[in-house]
């Protein structure tokens, strides 16, 4: 077992880029911002399209010492790709809204246009007076309450090395513990008073190197998030089962817990985050 004290403020004894200089081009915010712009059109029978995307480009001179002693200067997106999705919206009937959402995915850096262009979200939405189910696959629960921001989700963060072609590592293992993108069936209450709730079932994440394990049960991934006017305060969690077919390992059982919260001043935000995970890696499900 392994266990990490993630904390957001923190050294890291990994080295990345002394000084990058960072300049972003985003033409509208999508489902990793806070903030929401889309182009919509509707039907006369009442359906909807929305499309909604951000375009974050950085130029960045760094300084590494690892995995070389080397300068660079590269352009490329930040945490976050660039990033495509369209929305599609039924009819309201019988008070349910249903929508289906397809995201697509690029990062910019040479080299990587066969590599790196995917899709992370692609899932049906059902809302109505009980609150909301979303079915396919996108974001986790765990750890998301810690990057709402502007800052976080459409920034730069950790860089790997200057020959590095995929989206940055923002803050993954410096207090915030990666959610990924997985096929999930997800519940979100309405907002009671300030009080809001995130349940899901997840597809479990594979162990790196493991070939004996086998996941019999879904992750479970749950968070509570309590918001006033200036201020938000959250927790979240999860739980995965890994077992040995063979028996070549002891069963254990992947968890995790944070707790945070963020205030606003004027135009100023700051915001905290501690995690704690066992049976993980520093950053991310896969790793042991």
């Amino acid at each position: 077992m392994i266990e990490n004290n993630n904390v957001f403020i923190s050294s890291n004894n990994r080295s990345f880029r002394k000084a990058p200089m960072a300049a972003a081009l985003v033409l509208a915010a999508g489902v990793s911002s806070p903030v929401m712009a889309e182009v919509s059109f509707e039907s006369d029978n009442g359906w909807k399209a929305g499309f909604n995307g951000h375009i974050p480009i950085f130029a960045v001179f760094g300084n590494y010492d690892e995995p070389t002693d080397e300068d660079s200067f590269t352009i490329t997106t930040g945490f976050n790709p660039a990033t495509l999705q369209t929305n599609i919206y039924a009819p309201t009937q019988n008070g349910l809204e249903v929508s289906g959402h397809f995201q697509m995915n690029a990062n910019i850096a040479p080299g990587d246009a066969n590599t790196e262009f995917r899709s992370r979200v692609s899932e049906i939405a059902v809302a109505g007076d009980f609150g909301k189910v979303n079915i396919g696959k996108g974001f986790g629960i765990y750890g998301v309450p810690a990057i709402g921001d502007n800052g976080s989700a459409l920034g730069v963060g950790l860089i790997g090395g200057p020959d590095q072609v995929a989206a940055t590592a923002g803050r993954i293992g410096n207090g915030y513990f990666y959610a990924n993108f997985t096929p999930r069936v997800m519940y979100t209450s309405n907002n009671l008073g300030g009080l809001q709730f995130k349940v899901g079932l997840f597809s479990p994440s594979k162990v790196d190197g493991v070939t004996d394990a086998e996941y019999t049960m879904p992750r479970i991934e749950a968070n509570v998030v309590y918001s006033g006017d200036n201020f938000s305060l959250w927790s979240s969690g999860f739980t995965q089962d890994v077992d040995s077919k063979i028996g070549t390992f002891d069963d254990y059982t992947m968890s995790g817990i944070d707790f945070g919260g963020s205030v606003s001043l004027g135009g100023l935000s700051v915001r905290g985050n501690y995690g704690i995970t066992q049976g993980t890696g520093n950053g991310v499900f896969a790793a042991r």
